[in-house]
């Protein structure tokens, strides 16, 4: 074992080399985008590269993944072709991540609605505010994203919301919005909002079935906590 470790610390420069000889799970993400972008630019090796741009953005994946081609661009060193690869490799990332949702065709509990939504927008930077709408069986009609906001809060339109609602004809939905932070507990702003959606929602004759605060690790409902009447 101790040979091998040697071994694997005298091809540090050579990732390539690393994942041929001991797989790809050994390596690092500096090494990992080494591979990405194959070659080095201003007499840097990839590998120092990576690590430049992880460096920058606090050796955070997640951070790294939210830059758009333009601000990854005018990182020094990065042109368009080793921009676009990694935006490539996140975009391909995020919709592995999305492939995944649960296949369900009822929910019957908040951990139903999590397990369904967490792939969505669990692990994003910003808030997103999205419904499920559901039937009289509390069977799936359709999924949306109704806003997309910054790191601390995103918009609703209620009246799109509830409009939504009666194009498809459900009876009762459940909201949800991501905490970036990760923190689970709801801010005035969400209980303000879970109470007026309730109560608009009444006046249809539709149900807010639930309100779920989702973040990479768990999340917060309302109804299980008794915050819906």
């Amino acid at each position: 074992m101790q040979q091998i470790d040697k071994n694997f610390k005298n091809v540090s420069k050579m990732p390539r080399e690393r994942l041929l000889r001991y797989g790809v799970e050994r390596l690092s993400d500096a090494e990992l985008i080494a591979l990405v972008f194959r070659t080095g630019s201003h007499n840097r090796r990839a590998i120092l590269l990576a690590e430049e741009l992880l460096s920058k953005y606090n050796n955070s994946l997640r951070q790294l993944s939210t830059l758009g081609l333009g601000l990854m661009h005018e990182i020094s060193g990065l042109g368009a072709a080793k921009s676009s690869s990694l935006i490539a490799c996140f975009e391909l990332s995020r919709r592995l991540t999305q492939s995944e949702v649960v296949d369900l065709s009822k929910i019957e509990s908040s951990k139903d609605v999590y397990a369904f939504i967490k792939p969505y927008i669990a692990s994003i930077l910003h808030e997103e505010f999205w419904v499920i709408y559901l039937n009289n069986s509390k069977g799936i009609i359709s999924v949306k994203c109704l806003s997309k906001g910054g790191m601390t809060g995103t918009v609703v339109d209620i009246r799109i919301l509830l409009k939504q609602a009666l194009e498809y004809m459900a009876t009762g939905f459940v909201i949800c919005h991501n905490h970036p932070s990760g923190s689970l507990i709801p801010s005035h702003s969400d209980r303000k909002l879970t109470d007026k959606v309730n109560l608009a929602a009444r006046t249809l004759d539709l149900q807010l079935i639930d309100h779920l605060i989702v973040t990479e690790k768990d999340y917060f409902s309302f109804a299980d906590k008794g915050m819906i009447t």
